[in-house]
């Protein structure tokens, strides 16, 4: 049976549990990144140029399960994240990081859950709000040298699975790196370009970015 402990995102990550009693003498970490690949380049397909100035999409959830069927997940008080990566980034981009404070290793899946902003309050980006309609991905670049802002609403879930990754030492921290690589987002099955101006190519851009999504979750030494 599957027992899962809450996330809370305030200021940073804090785990709690009625099932544990948290160890503040536990010095491993969680951090949480995010990197898109491709993004500021110039991205040629075909006679078409395209490039990624900002990209970022709001989850309403993430979860991380150990081999002993631990869940540790959000917190239902947790209406909103923000994955959001644009030029002024350099390498990976922190979402979350916090003290681990339990001792459960071996994890092997981490879960993402995507949809549109539900509360208004939870977040300060207007670009997920719209008059009728909120956004759950944001892209804003160039075309051509045109410029385009494509705003959609898509929501799904994504699984990772991995071997089980353990923390062994106790400075060590659980890294979980989501990542995306541009150039797989603006091609359709015919390897055509898939104009991101364009909102009859906003259902290909979603599921391409659904499907383009990737994890890689382990553990290394950091310093605090």
């Amino acid at each position: 049976m599957k027992k899962a402990l809450p996330l809370i995102f305030i200021s940073f990550l804090i785990l709690t549990s009625s099932c544990l009693t948290k160890d503040n003498t536990i010095a491993k970490r969680f951090e949480l990144l995010f990197f898109v690949q491709n993004l500021g380049d110039n991205i040629v397909i075909g006679s078409d140029t395209v490039r990624v100035t900002e990209f970022k999409f709001t989850l309403d959830g993430i979860s991380l399960t150990n081999e002993d069927s631990v869940i540790i997940e959000t917190s239902g008080t947790v209406s909103s994240l923000v994955y959001a990566y644009n030029e002024s980034v350099v390498g990976d981009r922190q979402i979350v990081s916090s003290g681990l404070g339990f001792e459960l290793n071996g994890f092997t899946e981490y879960e993402l859950s995507l949809s549109p902003v539900e509360n208004r309050s939870a977040i300060f980006d207007s670009d997920f709000f719209g008059s009728t309609t909120d956004y759950s991905i944001v892209i804003r670049g160039f075309v051509n040298g045109n410029s385009f802002l494509m705003r959609t609403s898509p929501s799904f879930i994504r699984t990772f699975t991995f071997d089980p990754v353990y923390l062994s030492d106790s400075d060590e921290t659980l890294f979980v790196r989501t990542l995306i690589d541009l150039e797989d987002v603006f091609l359709n099955s015919d390897s055509e370009f898939l104009n991101p101006s364009r909102s009859v190519n906003y259902q290909a851009i979603n599921n391409n970015i659904e499907v383009s999504l990737d994890a890689l979750i382990f553990s290394d030494s950091i310093f605090f």
